[in-house]
């Protein structure tokens, strides 16, 4: 996996964090989220030493650097970081979707989850 589709699951998975499911899922959810949470926090963690290494700031949810030469340094860098393959072995959760009632997912989220979680009907 890439760090990109990491992050993508860990996002995924906490939309799926507050639902209430079935115990088996509940617990496959959980585990799943807390296996990829570390490679999310170190790429919190990385971002915010390159905003700082960088002299970027975050306001309001845009980023804003002193040239636009360090903003694109900013963005190839997050990029290769993001590219990285990360060896992690991911074994996914099984989510009945008749077992989930009248709940409600965005098409992203599902694109988010691809590959660590399967729906079954």
């Amino acid at each position: 996996m890439t760090m990109q589709q990491i992050i993508n699951a860990y996002r995924g998975l906490n939309e799926l964090y507050g639902l209430p499911l079935p115990m088996r899922t509940a617990h496959a959810v959980y585990m799943l989220r807390r296996k990829l949470e570390a490679h999310y926090k170190f790429e919190e963690e990385r971002e915010k030493a390159l905003l700082d290494e960088l002299r970027g700031k975050a306001e309001n949810g845009t980023l804003a650097f002193p040239d636009a030469a360090l903003a694109q340094e900013f963005q190839a860098r997050m990029q290769e970081g993001l590219e990285m393959e990360i060896d992690e072995e991911i074994t996914p959760a099984t989510v009945n979707m008749s077992e989930l009632g009248d709940v409600r997912l965005r098409p992203e989220v599902i694109g988010w989850l691809d590959g660590i979680v399967k729906f079954e009907e």
